[in-house]
């Protein structure tokens, strides 16, 4: 794991999803091109959504990637923060309804 990722995931509480340290990201996307996540956050559902950006800080940016279908990823990845989830279709609903719930 890269070193400015430790202090941002030691403050992350459990969750029911997937948190991958240095995740390669080029196999879930649709090019099948990118390098890596510094930290990639995979929620299982809505909780583990508030409890992953509840604790995130504005100096730890989080990239939401969400299917990955239209996206491409550069070769030198994304830093810091990556978040997809295990279902993009209700991560999408859950973000429009974090954002009128403001």
């Amino acid at each position: 794991m890269h070193a400015t990722a430790a202090p941002w995931y030691a403050a992350l509480p459990p969750l029911r999803g997937r948190v991958i340290a240095d995740a390669p990201l080029a196999a879930g996307t649709w090019f099948r091109v990118g390098g890596a996540a510094e930290l990639l956050v995979r929620p299982a559902d809505i909780e583990d959504l508030v409890t992953c950006l509840s604790a995130a800080s504005p100096e730890w940016p989080v990239t939401i990637l969400g299917a990955a279908s239209n996206i491409i990823i550069r070769d030198g990845g994304v830093p810091q923060t990556a978040l997809s989830p295990v279902r993009p279709r209700w991560m999408a609903q859950s973000l429009s309804m974090l954002q009128w719930l403001g």
